[in-house]
């Protein structure tokens, strides 16, 4: 039996329904785990999302977390059925946060910024209610995570060889403490998200989600090297956000720890996509990575994102002596064809 009449057979199993086609939104084989993706239409012409988690307990959690939380929330699709480590949910028409966040309507991104921050907020407080925190684990949160983040500094300076500034490690291992209280996305990049016709934000792969600060989700969404904010806007939206997320959950101020997890979240982006760069010896096609859902693995994305976290680097003295460093990065970068 061949593979795509497997998958047809899968689909009838979860739904009772036939599957007439199917393709790939992200790419046939994006990763190594064998990890799938697929959009299915039926026989009636309607669409669903079937998808593989090749770890048993990602699909576990990502299914409860449906089922629990998008009755509740629409910002989440709903769950229509899971078996093993396949599951079936809705589909949601709409356009990637990626692509939407593209206009050059400067009010309409704006807006659109903040209607999928306060959806993820909304998200947050729903599972609240519920005590759905309880339920998770909490993820990330040893001493191990924290060194691992802090390698990624090393990584990118035998890449480039340009030697990393030394960081106080101790401050800021103690900088990145919290206590997760919270329930959240925690790969709240933009591609996870899509802009529905209503304009409403609905997140999904919720298989990497847990317990940690409710903060997180805030870092990585404005930390992703897709979102083009001009500075302005990005500080007025940190300024509107930041209060809603519990203070008791971090150790410091919560814009420090804002700046100080996201200047290294970016960086270890950066590792990532120059990883992938060097690998292939050239840049992907803008316009593939923005249709497969890939790391901006271009230019102009490495640039922007150097330069956003040297601006978030800038704002603490913990990561103040990045900035040279980074800018120092951007110039070799431009040299990159």
């Amino acid at each position: 039996m061949g593979e795509d009449s497997q998958i047809k057979d899968q689909f009838w199993n979860l739904t009772g329904m036939r599957a007439q086609s199917f393709s790939h939104p992200g790419l046939r084989n994006r990763d190594n785990t064998g990890n799938k993706t697929l959009l299915v239409t039926t026989d009636q012409k309607q669409k669903f999302i079937m998808t593989f988690r090749h770890n048993l307990a990602y699909a576990e959690l990502e299914a409860e977390v449906l089922k629990r939380l998008a009755n509740k929330n629409s910002a989440l699709p709903k769950l229509v059925n899971r078996s093993g480590h396949w599951l079936v949910q809705e589909y949601i028409d709409g356009e990637r946060l990626t692509l939407a966040l593209e206009a050059k309507d400067r009010k309409k991104t704006f807006k659109i910024t903040c209607n999928a921050i306060s959806s993820l907020i909304g998200i947050q407080k729903d599972a609240q209610e519920i005590g759905f925190e309880k339920l998770v684990k909490p993820i990330c949160t040893n001493q191990t995570w924290k060194d691992e983040k802090l390698t990624v500094l090393a990584n990118i300076s035998k890449m480039s060889g340009l030697s990393a500034p030394e960081l106080d490690r101790r401050k800021v291992s103690k900088a990145l403490e919290i206590k997760p209280l919270s329930f959240i996305k925690w790969d709240a990049r933009l591609g996870n998200g899509i802009l529905r016709k209503n304009n409403k934000t609905c997140w999904f792969d919720w298989e990497h989600s847990g317990r940690r600060a409710g903060i997180d989700d805030l870092v990585w969404f404005l930390s992703d090297e897709w979102l083009n904010l001009e500075t302005e806007d990005e500080l007025l939206i940190i300024n509107k956000f930041i209060d809603h997320f519990r203070k008791k959950e971090v150790c410091i101020n919560s814009e420090q720890y804002l700046r100080i997890f996201g200047t290294i979240h970016m960086c270890g982006r950066l590792s990532k996509i120059l990883e992938l760069r060097q690998k292939r010896s050239s840049w992907i096609d803008r316009e593939k990575c923005i249709t497969y859902d890939l790391m901006g693995v271009t230019a102009q994305e490495s640039n922007r994102l150097i330069r956003k976290a040297a601006r978030w680097a800038n704002h603490t003295s913990l990561t103040r002596p990045l900035v040279p460093w980074l800018k120092n990065l951007s110039s070799w970068l431009m040299d990159k064809k």
